[in-house]
């Protein structure tokens, strides 16, 4: 038999969890996910252009962040 590690997982909580997690970061609310947002943003702003590097477009993005733009354009 394999070492295999087997977990129990309430797929609905997590996803709700997850769903939290994004919209209270989109709010500005920081953390880990705020800041998994602000890395993947800066990513994209510095492929297309927008920023000069990956600290400019972390920048703006944590400023969309935090002013609140960016949680307005889910809801």
């Amino acid at each position: 038999q394999g070492d295999e590690v087997v977990m129990a997982l309430n797929i609905k909580a997590t996803a709700q969890a997850a769903a939290q997690a994004g919209l209270s970061a989109l709010s500005g609310s920081r953390g880990a996910t705020y800041d998994s947002l602000a890395l993947v943003a800066a990513i994209v702003l510095h492929h297309l252009g927008k920023a000069r590097s990956l600290p400019e477009g972390a920048d703006m993005a944590r400023a969309a962040l935090d002013s609140g733009k960016a949680v307005l354009r889910v809801k």
